[in-house]
Formats: structure tokens, C-alpha cells, sequence
């Protein structure tokens, strides 16, 4: 997997900058806004989860989970922004699975799954066939009319696309995430929006502090998703977290691909207590 460093400054992110993106749509009036236009229908009311279910494996921070409320039944969406078409599929597949394990209680009924849905916004075609909105769901191979009914699906809109027989709003909201054109009372939000949190010095530190972090991270060769699990999980400080941190980096580290000193710098713990939190997971 590839390795990313954060370039931009607090003042320079757009809409489709990850970390933008991630604190528009956590605006529930706005995600709501951008989600009725790319499935085109209304929505009542969106949650967001409050507290996920312990599992072994979890969305990373620039993913949005909520909870969506139509007049059909209720559904789960997994919402994205992409700026580099790297394993599209698999990570669509990947949250998908996460969404359901987190959506099931232990001894409850499959037939208790809402629906599950995982949409990635992307400023690129991801399959060079110029279409504003890609859906797929399981279908038979022999019977292409036959579909599974497992009620998952997987969306991708592209700005690099073809403005053909789409709705206009959704028109506007591409053109406002290819080029920050304003065409439209909803796209004008979004702008505003966007000017209002440059000005928050809290949100100008958290991004700054998130930064410099994936920054390190990278410069000492980890992965976009470990570097991005580890900025979370740091993020909040605390000596669970820590040791997470700690169980994560030790295959590195008896790999002989990490030093016990870089592995302990990127923890931001001493040589002695990473060697002690080591021993405690392997305890």
C-alpha cells in the first residue's frame, strides 16, 4: 500500500480534502444534504453511532459511519471520501463486513441485518466509463434479474464523469466537489460552511496536531491504514490506546523492520515502557 504524506495547510483544505470531508458530513444537516442527492431520494433523519461495538477490526478515522431514516426501512451507510484509486473494491468490501459485524448483536438473527450501504465519493473515474454514479449489488451470474436481496450495495460517485440525464442538484454538488463551483442554495451551505471552520482555531490545532502526526508516521515507512489507526488511537491519549499502539507495531518490530527506538517514538512512550507494554501483550 502506498504511503501518503499530508502536504496541505488548515486554510488550503476544500470539500474534497479527507479531512474536510470528514467534518462536513459529521454536520448532520449536510450530510444529509449530499446524501439525498447521490441516492435521490428523502431522508427523514440520520444518527450518527455513538458508541461502536468492540471488534477486532475498525473503519478508519477519515470514514463516517451513520445511521440513515427513510419512510422505507431504517439503513446503515459507511460514507468516504477518495483521492486515489488504490484497492477500491476490497476496502468497499472491508467496510461493508465491518458495518455488518458491528450491526448484529451476539445471538440475534441474520434476519435483524438492515441495509448496507458503503458510498465513496472519488474525484476520479474508477472504471473509465465517464458515469456520475456507479451502484453494484449482488446479482446471479445466470440470471442477471435475479438479485440476491442481502440488501448491501456499493456506490461510487465520480466527478470525473459525463453530465448526462442527472438530476440537477446533483449536478451542482459535482461540479462544487470537482471545482468549488457555488450553483445552488445547498452548494452555497457547503461553502460557508467550509470559510466558517477554517476560522476555528480548535479545528486549525486538531488538524495541525493529526498532521504531524501521519507525517511521522509515514516518514518512518508505515502504511496509509496503520499510520491512520495509530493518529486515532493517539489521538485520544490514553494507556488502552497506547498499548494498542504497541501491539501494532511489534510484528514490525520482531520483522526487523522497526527498531524498538523508532517503534517507541511513534508510540511517544520511552525504549524501557514500550519493552514493558510488549511484555504485557505477549504475556
Amino acid at each position: 500500500m502506498e504511503n501518503h504524506r499530508i502536504e496541505k495547510n488548515f486554510e488550503d483544505l476544500k470539500f474534497s480534502d479527507d479531512y474536510m470531508f470528514m467534518l462536513l458530513m459529521k454536520r448532520s444537516n449536510l450530510c444529509q444534504g449530499v446524501l439525498e442527492r447521490i441516492l435521490n431520494i428523502k431522508i427523514r433523519e440520520i444518527r450518527y453511532p455513538e458508541v461502536q461495538k468492540t471488534i477486532d477490526v475498525e473503519i478508519d478515522m477519515k470514514s463516517v459511519r451513520l445511521d440513515v431514516y427513510t419512510e422505507n426501512p431504517e439503513a446503515m451507510y459507511t460514507i468516504e471520501m477518495q483521492n486515489v484509486n488504490n484497492f477500491l473494491a476490497q476496502r468497499a468490501k472491508f467496510y461493508e463486513s465491518i458495518a455488518a459485524v458491528n450491526d448484529l448483536e451476539k445471538g440475534e438473527s441474520y434476519k435483524t441485518l438492515r441495509r448496507n450501504i458503503v458510498i465513496f465519493v472519488c474525484t476520479f473515474d474508477p472504471f473509465g466509463k465517464k458515469l456520475p454514479l456507479y451502484n453494484f449489488t449482488y446479482r446471479c451470474d445466470q440470471k442477471r434479474n435475479l438479485q440476491l436481496g442481502d440488501g448491501s450495495e456499493i456506490i461510487f460517485l465520480s466527478t470525473d464523469c459525463e453530465m448526462k440525464n442527472i438530476p440537477r442538484e446533483l449536478e451542482n454538488l459535482i461540479r462544487y466537489i470537482d471545482n468549488e463551483t457555488v450553483s445552488d442554495d445547498f452548494t452555497q451551505e457547503l461553502d460557508d460552511t467550509v470559510k466558517e471552520i477554517k476560522q476555528n482555531k480548535e479545528l486549525w490545532r486538531e488538524y495541525m496536531e493529526h498532521k504531524a502526526s501521519m507525517n511521522k508516521f509515514y516518514d518512518y515507512g508505515l502504511s496509509d491504514g496503520l499510520a491512520e489507526g495509530l493518529a486515532e488511537g493517539l489521538a485520544e491519549g490514553t494507556a488502552k490506546t497506547k498499548l494498542e499502539s504497541v501491539k501494532k507495531m511489534l510484528p514490525r518490530v520482531k520483522a526487523g523492520n522497526l527498531s524498538e527506538q523508532d517503534a517507541a517514538d511513534i508510540v511517544s512512550v520511552s525504549v524501557e515502557e514500550f519493552q514493558e507494554m510488549a511484555k504485557e501483550l505477549e504475556g
